[in-house]
């Protein structure tokens, strides 16, 4: 696997209030070609509810993301 083929990272937002601990996030680029797939992963969410919304956003992300290169 080349080197930069996979991003892996934890965060964390500044304000107490919308704090989740550090979940790990992991961006894996598949070259398929003259296109290349992109397969996130987040895990260590608190809850399924903060997990839901992360699925969300990565979603509209990844669409906005797609659109540019179509």
């Amino acid at each position: 696997m080349p080197p930069s083929s996979r991003l892996v990272y934890t965060w964390d937002w500044v304000q107490e209030e919308h704090k989740v601990g550090e979940p790990m996030v992991t961006v894996q680029f598949n070259a398929m070609g003259e296109s290349t797939e992109v397969v996130v992963g987040h895990e260590l969410c608190p809850s399924t509810e903060v997990e839901l919304g992360h699925e969300e956003g990565w979603g509209s992300c990844l669409n906005k993301l797609e659109a540019l290169f179509t």
